[in-house]
């Protein structure tokens, strides 16, 4: 038995500038969202941690926790694919 074929990636489509803009890299799993979106919730889960051992959350330089931060990052990516999902 032989495996399936692996399908052809398309490479992404450049602007003039050679750059990829976020709309074409969304239509396609090949992306990175869902690393940042586990990034996010670990971040999330790092931060809870340490109210459950009893100790205060230390600060970062925007004056935001690590559970804050992962927390609107993982809203917003989430929103994004949501969006483009529909």
């Amino acid at each position: 038995m032989s495996a399936p074929p692996r399908p052809v990636r398309t490479p992404a489509k450049t602007t003039r500038f050679g750059a990829v803009r976020l709309g074409d890299r969304i239509g396609d799993r090949d992306n990175n969202f869902d690393i940042l979106r586990l990034l996010a919730a670990w971040a999330v889960l790092v931060s809870h941690s340490f109210a459950l051992v009893g100790k205060a959350e230390p600060g970062h330089q925007l004056n935001a926790s690590l559970g804050s931060m992962g927390v609107l990052v993982f809203f917003a990516v989430s929103g994004l694919l949501i969006r483009r999902s529909w």
